[in-house]
């Protein structure tokens, strides 16, 4: 667990704890994890990839408990060297499929591949359409439009994942 480090891309999620991490982890003492993290070899350990969550649930598992089970996590190893453009496209594709992730945690998504890409001077609308290619016209367009929120706003926003899709476009349109 300690050799798997979280640094290299941004994550979608907010700092603070996730409040359903107790759910997934009574999930996975009772039947194991059901499917294992990826990570990528760096030079001294590893780099996840995908499944936070699931590494986070882990590390609290281990350090709550202390059992043996716990200290080490499943995971798939990447092949080295794959472009960060490519990594977060495996992020997003992995996120797209669980239920519960938000518009405002999508859109931030996209405003933390700006913030890590400057060079590469993409908007949003270039951005949202690379990471989400496998969502919807119409469910990007809704990210586009929760961009626009998070820029405007995010910033003074305690819980931003619990605005619904219609009330983030009502407040773009009230601010447009």
């Amino acid at each position: 667990l300690d050799a798997i480090r979280v640094g290299k891309l941004t994550r979608d999620r907010r700092p603070d704890r996730d409040p359903e991490l107790d759910e997934l982890k009574a999930s996975i003492r009772a039947i194991g994890l059901s499917n294992p993290i990826r990570v990528e070899q760096v030079e001294d350990g590893f780099e996840l990839v995908q499944g936070f969550r699931r590494l986070m649930a882990f590390r609290e598992l281990h350090a709550e408990t202390g059992d043996e089970r716990f200290a080490a996590i499943p995971a798939g190893l990447l092949p080295r060297g794959e472009s960060l453009d490519s990594l977060y496209r495996r992020m997003v594709d992995e996120n797209l499929v669980r239920r519960d992730i938000s518009f405002a945690e999508m859109a931030m998504l996209v405003l933390n591949y700006i913030a890590d890409h400057p060079a590469e001077g993409d908007d949003i609308h270039a951005v949202t359409e690379r990471l989400y290619s496998s969502a919807n016209r119409q469910k990007r367009s809704h990210i586009r439009t929760f961009v626009r929120l998070m820029q405007d706003i995010g910033h003074a926003l305690r819980h931003p994942e619990a605005i619904p899709r219609a009330v983030g476009s009502d407040l773009v349109r009230t601010f447009e």
